[in-house]
């Protein structure tokens, strides 16, 4: 098994962002909350060292933002 590059800002280092769903009110409000107030707005991440054990494996775990 060998390693594969992970393409970041190099004063990041080889890393991971790892960005989960989150809290947030992503399924709209119910008639009876009080519309002044949002709900939970915010999300997780996790910076994780960027090796894999095969470059194949990428796609399952990235995707373009643009």
């Amino acid at each position: 098994m060998g390693r594969c590059p992970v393409e970041v800002p190099p004063q990041a280092g080889a890393c991971w962002l790892l960005v989960t769903f989150g809290l947030t009110d992503l399924f709209g409000k119910s008639q009876e909350d009080d519309p002044d107030v949002s709900g939970w707005e915010f999300e997780l991440t996790m910076r994780i060292r960027g090796t894999c054990a095969d470059e194949t494996d990428l796609h399952l775990y990235r995707f373009k933002m643009s």
